[in-house]
């Protein structure tokens, strides 16, 4: 895998994690020259009043943000339905945001409330917004060498009245918005899908997805990249519509070419390809002085595709975090190098489990944010997804 625009100094600086109130909030800096990627987690950890937990988690990204002089590309936010409007109000008092976001019902494992943000921002760097039918989608900026695009809740405008069709109409429009630019799916490195009803439809859901692939040649005789990495969970959006996507895609500036990619493969475990799910189990690519690996959503499922720990969430965990682990040793990394991360937990009762097996082994994942969810087959309790950044020089 080569560097998209040679070796430059780069430098990770974690910060936190900061409790204030119910919020645990973690920063971590990637330093590219004069300019920074801020990868920030606003986590809750303890059941409140939504206004509350709402205006912590805002309160300190804002002042993260503010320290910085950054700008916010992309934004994820879980929260159970009927708290929506209260964390965008908390949002726009902290932010003044009018940004892209996307909102997902992702409640925390106690009920109702916030889950907690995540999201990422540049400083130093000139921010580009991109809009799709009038509608603000995400945004570019360049980093060593590298010209970067942040999408988010990319979804039916309406819903079609469909599951396949809102699916359809989500491809559709992150193509149209890849497009502008004069990018396709080969472009893309990492999505980040949310799927109403996941267990219901997953299967035709892959179906729609890998038309789209194919048409751009992502799969198929024509193929030409690496599937990108990815998350598929069981969580409704707000907006009403069955499924809403995030992605991020890479050009290199002095070509326009794709980023080179270097798929992510552990032997304990199969190719999501291999039953029909069109995602890499984790891809890496370089800018300036960084390396970014972007692991999908991974659970325990081994190396024949078999689901395993049936009923064992600890041993659940515990084959999960292997398989992070090996992912990223493929290049070099490891899960201290993780800067973001998303637990998801079927069951609410395995929560303390989980968390304290995760402190033990993980740390980064258990600062992640915590969301009860369906994973995309019944038997599985638990998955975790995130993004690990190294300065390699």
């Amino acid at each position: 895998m080569g560097d998209a625009c040679g070796p430059q100094e780069a430098t990770i600086i974690r910060r936190g994690p900061v409790e204030a109130g119910s919020c645990r909030t973690t920063c971590v800096e990637a330093v590219v020259g004069p300019a920074k990627e801020l990868h920030i987690t606003a986590a809750t950890v303890g059941a409140g009043l939504v206004d509350r937990q709402a205006a912590e988690a805002y309160s300190s990204i804002a002042g993260l943000l503010a320290e910085a002089d950054a700008t916010v590309v992309r934004e994820r936010v879980f929260a159970s339905s009927r708290c929506g409007e209260a964390v965008l109000a908390a949002r726009e008092r902290s932010l003044g945001a009018t940004g892209a976001v996307t909102l997902v019902d992702g409640s925390p494992c106690w009920g109702e409330g916030l889950a907690g943000v995540q999201l990422q921002a540049v400083a130093g760097a000139d921010v580009s917004p991109i809009a799709v039918d009038g509608r603000t989608v995400g945004a570019s900026y360049e980093l060593g060498g590298v010209r970067h695009f942040q999408l988010s809740d990319l979804r039916a405008s309406l819903s079609t009245g469909t599951r396949e069709g809102d699916a359809a109409a989500m491809f559709s429009l992150a193509r149209r918005a890849i497009a502008a630019p004069g990018l396709c799916f080969s472009y893309v490195a990492r999505t980040w899908i949310y799927l109403a009803g996941i267990l219901d439809w997953y299967a035709a859901f892959n179906r729609v997805r890998t038309r789209y692939y194919t048409e751009d040649g992502v799969l198929g005789p024509r193929a030409t990249a690496h599937t990108p990495a990815s998350t598929g969970i069981g969580a409704r959006p707000h907006c009403g519509t069955w499924c809403t996507m995030d992605l991020a895609a890479a050009a290199e500036v002095a070509t326009g070419a794709p980023v080179p990619v270097h798929r992510l493969v552990n032997p304990r475990q199969n190719e999501a390809t291999s039953y029909g799910s069109a995602f890499s189990r984790g891809l890496a690519f370089r800018y300036g002085g960084l390396e970014a690996a972007h692991i999908s959503g991974t659970a325990a499922i081994d190396e024949a595709g078999v689901s395993v720990h049936l009923e064992d969430a600890a041993g659940q965990v515990e084959r999960t975090v292997n398989n992070v682990a090996a992912l990223l040793g493929t290049r070099d990394l490891d899960l201290g190098d993780l800067c973001s991360a998303t637990v998801f937990i079927k069951r609410a009762e395995d929560e303390p489990l989980v968390r304290e097996a995760l402190s033990a082994r993980a740390p980064a994942f258990a600062d992640g944010v915590f969301v009860q969810a369906d994973v995309c087959r019944p038997e599985l309790l638990f998955e975790a997804d995130g993004v690990a950044l190294k300065a390699v020089g």
